[in-house]
């Protein structure tokens, strides 16, 4: 169960960043991190 959360919330990551048109190492810098973190996000990792 928790696993499909953070499988969720990687998903609902990944939709507003394409929507938005962010790569994600754009991402990454917005958000301080990176562009291996925001995969690992995105993945529900």
């Amino acid at each position: 169960m928790y696993k499909l959360n953070l499988v969720n919330i990687g998903r609902n990551i990944k939709a507003e960043r394409v929507r938005k048109g962010y790569s994600q190492e754009e991402l990454a810098e917005l958000a301080d991190t990176t562009r291996h973190t925001i995969s690992l996000i995105e993945s529900g990792l």
